[in-house]
């Protein structure tokens, strides 16, 4: 059985502070970012805003409606949204509402540890469009 922190710690205790991670060669637009400044920016979001069953913060077009109605963007200007996913394909589900091919969604399900499950994930597009997720850990220093 995986142990999605167990994972979590061992991704961070080896890539923290480095430029963004691409998990997955097949999908050169999917990054992982574990610097320390996006990793204190969403843990900060994640205190404002988000519910006890948040396990996503995604950074949308739209603040209002449905957010299946929107498509992520990127973080400078757009609506931070809390959501909650209660397993891979609800949150496959969502993804694709918002934009993301079916390959995409499978490497990001496949390369951060207990989304959709246990560990919050923010999810963003960076200004080329590639998709970057960050990991809202409780145990940064603030």
């Amino acid at each position: 059985m995986r142990d999605p922190l167990g994972q979590l710690h061992a991704l961070i205790g080896s890539h923290q502070g480095q430029d963004d991670l691409i998990p997955d060669a097949s999908q050169p637009g999917f990054r992982i970012s574990l610097t320390s400044h996006n990793l204190e920016l969403w843990k900060s979001e994640y205190r404002h805003i988000a519910g006890k069953e948040t396990n996503l913060l995604l950074a949308c077009l739209s603040s209002t409606g449905p957010l299946e109605d929107t498509s992520l963007s990127w973080v400078v200007g757009a609506a931070i949204r809390p959501a909650t996913v209660k397993n891979e394909d609800d949150c496959r589900v969502l993804l694709h509402a918002l934009g993301l091919n079916s390959d995409v969604v499978n490497s990001l399900l496949l390369n951060c540890p207990g989304i959709a499950g246990s560990v919050t994930w923010a999810l963003y597009l960076e200004r080329h469009g590639h998709l970057v997720a960050t990991p809202v850990i409780p145990w940064t220093k603030n």
